[in-house]
Protein backbone atom coordinates (compact mmCIF):
# COMPACT_ATOMS: atom_id res chain seq x y z
CA UNK A 1 0.00 0.00 0.00
CA UNK A 2 2.79 2.46 0.90
CA UNK A 3 4.68 1.57 -2.25
CA UNK A 4 1.62 2.22 -4.41
CA UNK A 5 1.01 5.56 -2.68
CA UNK A 6 4.67 6.53 -3.13
CA UNK A 7 4.52 5.69 -6.84
CA UNK A 8 1.29 7.64 -7.32
CA UNK A 9 2.76 10.68 -5.54
CA UNK A 10 5.96 10.43 -7.56
CA UNK A 11 4.07 10.29 -10.86
CA UNK A 12 1.77 13.14 -9.79
CA UNK A 13 4.81 15.24 -8.96
CA UNK A 14 6.62 14.52 -12.23
CA UNK A 15 3.72 14.87 -14.70
CA UNK A 16 3.37 18.67 -14.48
CA UNK A 17 7.08 19.12 -15.19
CA UNK A 18 7.06 16.62 -18.05
CA UNK A 19 3.99 18.26 -19.60
CA UNK A 20 5.52 21.72 -19.26
CA UNK A 21 8.83 20.58 -20.80
CA UNK A 22 7.08 18.98 -23.76
CA UNK A 23 4.92 22.07 -24.30
CA UNK A 24 7.89 24.45 -24.12
CA UNK A 25 9.75 22.59 -26.86
CA UNK A 26 7.21 23.42 -29.58
CA UNK A 27 7.37 26.72 -31.43
CA UNK A 28 3.81 27.94 -31.78
CA UNK A 29 2.55 29.23 -35.12
CA UNK A 30 1.74 32.54 -33.43
CA UNK A 31 5.46 32.87 -32.58
CA UNK A 32 6.79 32.32 -36.11
CA UNK A 33 7.26 36.00 -36.99
CA UNK A 34 9.22 37.02 -33.86
CA UNK A 35 11.20 33.76 -34.02
CA UNK A 36 12.17 34.49 -37.62
CA UNK A 37 13.19 38.05 -36.65
CA UNK A 38 15.38 36.58 -33.91
CA UNK A 39 17.16 34.09 -36.20
CA UNK A 40 17.62 36.73 -38.90
CA UNK A 41 19.74 38.77 -36.48
CA UNK A 42 22.43 36.18 -37.27
CA UNK A 43 21.58 35.23 -40.87
CA UNK A 44 23.05 38.13 -42.74
CA UNK A 45 26.10 38.56 -44.88
CA UNK A 46 28.33 41.56 -45.16
CA UNK A 47 31.74 42.12 -46.74
CA UNK A 48 33.25 42.51 -43.26
CA UNK A 49 31.95 39.11 -42.17
CA UNK A 50 32.47 37.01 -45.29
CA UNK A 51 33.44 34.02 -43.15
CA UNK A 52 29.77 33.69 -42.17
CA UNK A 53 28.75 32.75 -45.71
CA UNK A 54 30.67 29.45 -45.45
CA UNK A 55 28.92 28.36 -42.26
CA UNK A 56 25.95 26.02 -42.05
CA UNK A 57 23.31 27.40 -39.70
CA UNK A 58 21.37 24.84 -37.67
CA UNK A 59 18.28 26.42 -36.12
CA UNK A 60 16.65 24.82 -33.09
CA UNK A 61 14.12 25.60 -30.39
CA UNK A 62 13.89 25.04 -26.65
CA UNK A 63 16.36 23.89 -24.05
CA UNK A 64 16.76 20.51 -25.74
CA UNK A 65 17.46 22.03 -29.19
CA UNK A 66 14.36 20.56 -30.83
CA UNK A 67 14.01 20.80 -34.61
CA UNK A 68 11.72 23.54 -35.89
CA UNK A 69 8.52 22.79 -37.85
CA UNK A 70 9.02 22.36 -41.61
CA UNK A 71 6.46 25.09 -42.40
CA UNK A 72 8.54 27.51 -40.31
CA UNK A 73 11.78 26.47 -42.05
CA UNK A 74 10.33 27.35 -45.48
CA UNK A 75 10.92 30.99 -44.48
CA UNK A 76 14.65 30.42 -45.00
CA UNK A 77 14.52 28.59 -48.35
CA UNK A 78 15.55 31.66 -50.35
CA UNK A 79 18.56 32.38 -48.16
CA UNK A 80 21.98 32.28 -49.81
CA UNK A 81 23.15 30.59 -46.59
CA UNK A 82 22.68 26.89 -45.85
CA UNK A 83 20.04 26.75 -43.10
CA UNK A 84 18.95 23.45 -41.52
CA UNK A 85 17.12 22.49 -38.34
CA UNK A 86 18.10 18.97 -37.29
CA UNK A 87 21.11 18.80 -34.94
CA UNK A 88 21.33 15.09 -35.85
CA UNK A 89 22.66 16.30 -39.22
CA UNK A 90 25.76 17.58 -37.44
CA UNK A 91 28.96 15.85 -36.37
CA UNK A 92 30.51 16.83 -33.04
CA UNK A 93 34.20 15.96 -32.81
CA UNK A 94 36.09 15.35 -29.58
CA UNK A 95 37.99 18.59 -30.23
CA UNK A 96 34.69 20.50 -30.16
CA UNK A 97 34.37 21.10 -33.88
CA UNK A 98 30.82 21.12 -35.26
CA UNK A 99 30.47 20.03 -38.89
CA UNK A 100 27.50 19.54 -41.23
CA UNK A 101 27.42 15.87 -42.28
CA UNK A 102 26.15 16.62 -45.80
CA UNK A 103 28.47 19.42 -46.89
CA UNK A 104 31.41 18.89 -44.55
CA UNK A 105 31.34 22.60 -43.74
CA UNK A 106 31.68 24.05 -40.27
CA UNK A 107 28.34 24.59 -38.56
CA UNK A 108 26.90 26.87 -35.93
CA UNK A 109 23.82 26.12 -33.84
CA UNK A 110 21.36 28.95 -33.26
CA UNK A 111 19.27 27.69 -30.36
CA UNK A 112 16.22 29.80 -29.58
CA UNK A 113 15.87 28.87 -25.92
CA UNK A 114 12.79 30.95 -25.06
CA UNK A 115 10.45 33.40 -26.73
CA UNK A 116 7.93 35.58 -24.88
CA UNK A 117 5.43 37.62 -26.88
CA UNK A 118 3.21 40.15 -25.13
CA UNK A 119 1.17 42.34 -27.43
CA UNK A 120 3.51 44.41 -29.59
CA UNK A 121 6.66 43.38 -27.71
CA UNK A 122 8.75 40.22 -27.83
CA UNK A 123 11.76 39.01 -25.87
CA UNK A 124 13.96 36.20 -27.15
CA UNK A 125 16.72 34.20 -25.48
CA UNK A 126 19.00 32.63 -28.07
CA UNK A 127 22.42 30.98 -28.08
CA UNK A 128 25.08 31.02 -30.78
CA UNK A 129 27.05 27.78 -30.38
CA UNK A 130 30.05 27.14 -32.60
CA UNK A 131 33.24 25.11 -32.43
CA UNK A 132 34.97 27.51 -30.04
CA UNK A 133 32.32 29.24 -27.95
CA UNK A 134 28.73 29.66 -26.87
CA UNK A 135 27.22 33.12 -26.61
CA UNK A 136 23.89 33.79 -24.91
CA UNK A 137 21.88 36.68 -26.28
CA UNK A 138 18.71 38.36 -25.07
CA UNK A 139 16.96 40.32 -27.84
CA UNK A 140 14.06 42.72 -27.49
CA UNK A 141 11.69 43.44 -30.38
CA UNK A 142 8.72 45.68 -30.96
CA UNK A 143 6.04 45.54 -33.63
CA UNK A 144 6.51 48.35 -36.19
CA UNK A 145 4.50 48.68 -39.38
CA UNK A 146 3.40 45.05 -39.23
CA UNK A 147 6.81 43.44 -38.65
CA UNK A 148 9.08 42.76 -35.69
CA UNK A 149 11.88 45.32 -35.33
CA UNK A 150 14.99 44.80 -33.22
CA UNK A 151 15.14 47.25 -30.30
CA UNK A 152 18.06 46.14 -28.13
CA UNK A 153 20.10 43.16 -27.10
CA UNK A 154 22.64 41.90 -24.61
CA UNK A 155 25.34 39.30 -25.10
CA UNK A 156 27.22 37.08 -22.67
CA UNK A 157 29.68 34.20 -23.12
CA UNK A 158 28.57 30.98 -21.48
CA UNK A 159 30.04 27.56 -20.82
CA UNK A 160 29.15 25.00 -23.45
Amino acid sequence: MRTTLAIVLLIAGILPFAARAATNEVLLTSQYDPAEATFRQFLHTSPKQGWRTNLVYCLSYGTSSSPLPSDFMTRFEGSPLRVITDTNALLFSSSGKIVDRTSGREAVILSLRALAVKGDRADASIRWIDSSRAIANIFHFTMKDGSWAFVAGTEQSVDR
